[in-house]
């Protein structure tokens, strides 16, 4: 799944997924992080497509410019780096930063950054990963699995429970609720590694479909002192999606580039 891409994109191993403390309302069907991860898993890959939506709120959104700052994109579902694509917009204090994944190679518009001097740049999933100018990018790209985002997430859950049901976009959700230890997280959502240490507990809720498709998660946590609220909302599953490369005469190798 898509998962599998964004996996690879960060540099990380698999998850074990491992609750430390879990508690759930009678009689619901997903009682713990692992059911979940694996059931909205499925409902991806049956639907193969998504369109991903990211804000920011709160004060310390507030404070350093994020309010103004966007992401979307639209996302094909395969079940594995090559096979999975999604072609995504990130703006960010007047900045807007488009990159595009297909057939496991990532292209980048360098165009804004570079001053013209350089268009599109077509990086491996490797290059990616181990270029600290895209660090904030990779948690971007995780954002648009939830499954993943999920299974990343199991090892720094303190508290994992059932919330009850609501309405939304005219349909009725499942609302999944967890606490999670930020200094546990492989990739803290919404925040650089150098700043994990100067969270508070960190929260998430997750609204799933009675079919297991997600609609919205929202990740919430306090960093010395500050409220950063991300909400990501999903919608169009299973709508066509058509994602194209670059123009391969507007494209420079990583590899040229860097010399």
């Amino acid at each position: 799944m898509l998962r599998t891409a964004t996996t690879a994109l960060l540099g990380a191993g698999a998850v074990t997924l491992v609750l430390t403390g879990c508690g759930a309302d009678e009689g619901a069907d997903v009682v713990d992080l692992a059911a979940l991860s694996l059931r909205m898993d499925e409902a991806q890959a049956e639907q193969g497509s998504v369109h991903v939506e990211t804000t920011f709120a709160g004060e310390l959104a507030e404070r350093t410019g994020m309010t103004e700052s966007a992401q979307s994109g639209d996302v094909i579902v395969g079940e594995g780096l090559e096979d999975s694509a999604f072609a995504m917009s990130i703006g960010a204090v007047g900045t807007e930063l488009e990159m595009i994944l297909l057939e496991g190679t990532v292209y980048v518009d360098m165009s804004a950054l570079s001053g013209g001097e350089v268009d599109w740049v077509a990086m491996s999933a490797d290059e990616v990963a181990q270029d600290p100018t895209f660090a904030g990018t990779m948690d971007s790209m995780l954002a648009m699995d939830p499954a993943g985002q999920a299974e990343m997430m199991a090892d720094a859950v303190t508290a994992f429970a059932h919330g009850g049901t609501e309405e939304l976009d005219g349909r009725t959700v499942d609302v999944y609720t967890m606490t999670l230890d930020p200094t546990r997280l492989e990739a803290a959502a919404g925040a650089a590694p150098a700043a994990v240490d100067q969270m508070d507990d960190m929260t998430a809720e997750f609204r799933v479909t009675e079919d297991g498709l997600p609609l919205a998660v929202d990740t919430t946590v306090e960093i010395d002192g500050q409220e950063l609220v991300t909400a990501t909302t999903f919608s169009g599953w299973g709508e066509p999606v058509e994602i194209e490369a670059p123009p391969a005469d507007r494209v420079t190798d990583y590899g040229e580039l860097m010399g």
